[in-house]
């Protein structure tokens, strides 16, 4: 099971799992921007690994097409593949990084990955909503037991789901974490053969562009809408897709979301002024009936914030529905009173 994951946490195919002794990821969940930002570290890399186990001076080609994001149309070496399947998931903003702990050296894969993209599923971790979390909702990280042979650090709940095996039913192992976990590591050891780059061409050591680690922090994902500069430092409102139940064009209920967005951001720079550094989710939900009418409305989220949800049911009331009948919709806000990182 595990050894099929790692196809997909490396993009590579069964000839390519050779060539570093293991693979440390670490997924950060930004819940505005909707989106992960993953660091992949492949430890340990090898000759092979970089097709380069017969003459030194290719080692040092090879490694800067890695670096440059820019393999050949036919792969030569896993590393060469391992770019060549990054590429393809949609990633943002992809960096290759060569760095040296010692006499070992290391490949650091970063990027950007939104969720429900095929960057983001690579990292078996999930980004639930639980809507039953303490009557609020909250998002949590969900991890495939397949992609470490560690569980997670600190307070976790384990998931065991039947499903379908050579065998008949196997259970399969999932980790819940708490919702107010943003960040996971997971390790998973690949090979334990081979001779590490620099130990086998210690010439190497002077001529490689080795990375001094300093990288870009994350960067959240596009949403589907967000204020403008507010007047207080570091606030902001994110518009998330609707969630539509019934016949609606999701892209004009988005639309007229954004219209909301003044009168929202109004809202929370009142509750912000009495709650500094608050951050989570807020929920507006309509009815719409078969005139096209507001039939009823409610809001409510993540916060423990009253006078916030009296306010932004008040500028909910403005709402006017984009010629849409029969439907309910359900529109996610996400609010921060804390600088971006």
């Amino acid at each position: 099971m595990r050894r099929a994951a790692l196809f997909a946490l490396l993009f590579l195919g069964s000839g390519c799992l050779d060539g570093f002794r293991t693979l440390v990821t670490v997924v950060t969940y930004d819940p505005f921007g909707q989106s992960f930002w993953v660091e992949r570290r492949l430890q340990d890399v090898t000759p092979a690994f970089f097709g380069c186990d017969q003459a030194p001076e290719a080692c040092v080609a090879a490694v800067q097409r890695v670096l440059d994001l820019s393999p050949p149309e036919l792969a030569v070496s896993p590393a060469d593949t391992l770019v060549l399947r990054l590429l393809d998931s949609g990633p943002v903003d992809p960096v290759v990084a060569l760095e040296r702990v010692g006499d070992r050296v290391d490949i650091v894969v970063r990027y950007g990955a939104p969720l429900g993209g095929r960057a983001a599923e690579d990292t078996l971790v999930r980004a639930e909503f639980d809507a039953s979390h303490k009557g609020r909702g909250v998002y949590r990280l969900v991890v495939d037991s397949a992609a470490s042979v560690l569980p997670p650090e600190g307070r976790h709940r384990i998931r065991r789901v039947a499903q379908a095996g050579t065998d008949g039913l196997e259970w399969h192992v999932w980790w819940e974490l708490p919702g107010s976990t943003r960040d996971v590591t997971t390790t998973l050891p690949v090979s334990d053969q081979g001779t590490g780059l620099l130990v086998a061409w210690p010439e190497l050591r002077n001529r490689l562009p080795w990375s001094d680690g300093a990288q870009p922090g994350p960067r959240p994902a596009a949403a589907v809408a967000e204020s403008p500069q507010s007047h207080a430092p570091g606030l902001r409102v994110v518009a998330h897709d609707p969630r539509i139940n019934g016949a609606a064009d999701s892209a004009r209920l988005a639309e007229s979301a954004s219209a909301l967005l003044p009168a929202i951001e109004t809202c929370w720079e009142g509750q912000a002024a009495l709650q500094p550094g608050l951050e989570g989710y807020a929920f507006l939900f309509a009815r719409v009936d078969s005139h096209g009418h507001v039939a009823s409305t409610s809001v409510y989220g993540t916060l423990a914030a009253p006078s916030l949800y009296a306010c932004l049911e008040r500028a909910f009331h403005a709402w006017t529905p984009p010629g849409v009948l029969n439907v309910d919709v359900e529109f996610p806000f996400a609010l921060s009173s804390k600088a971006p990182r």
